[in-house]
C-alpha cells in the first residue's frame, strides 16, 4: 500500500472519531448504541444501533471491495428499503465527510 494511500486512511478516520465525538449527544438522545467492532491500523468499523434500526461505518485502507476508503449502510428494523453510500476511488477526504456526516444524521434524525 503506498504511503499516501495510509495517510488519507488515518486522515479520514481521524475526522470520523472526531464526528462521532461531536455526536455523542445526539446519539445518547436518540438511544443509539455505538460499539467499535474494529480499530486496528487498516480497519476502524462502528456499529451503531437504535430501536429503529442498526448501521455500520466503515473506515479501511483502500482494497476490493464495492468502495474504496468508507460504506455506511443502514439497515431499518421496520422492513424499509436498506440504506448505503459507498465512495469511490476519486472521492476527497471532504466528500468522504461530507457524505459520512450526511449518512449518519440521517440514521440518527429517523
Amino acid at each position: 500500500m503506498e504511503l499516501k494511500e495510509q495517510e488519507k486512511f488515518l486522515e479520514i478516520k481521524k475526522e470520523v472519531v472526531k464526528m462521532i465525538e461531536n455526536k455523542k449527544e445526539k446519539l445518547k438522545e436518540n438511544n443509539i448504541k455505538i460499539d467499535i467492532m474494529n480499530d486496528e491500523e487498516n480497519y476502524y468499523i462502528l456499529d451503531f444501533e437504535s430501536d429503529k434500526g442498526i448501521a455500520r461505518l466503515e473506515v479501511t485502507t483502500p482494497h476490493f471491495a464495492p468502495y474504496y476508503y468508507t460504506c455506511f449502510n443502514i439497515l431499518w428494523l421496520n422492513d424499509d428499503e436498506a440504506y448505503w453510500w459507498l465512495d469511490k476511488e476519486n472521492s476527497t477526504v471532504i466528500d468522504i465527510l461530507k457524505n459520512l456526516e450526511k449518512s449518519l444524521d440521517y440514521f440518527i434524525n429517523s
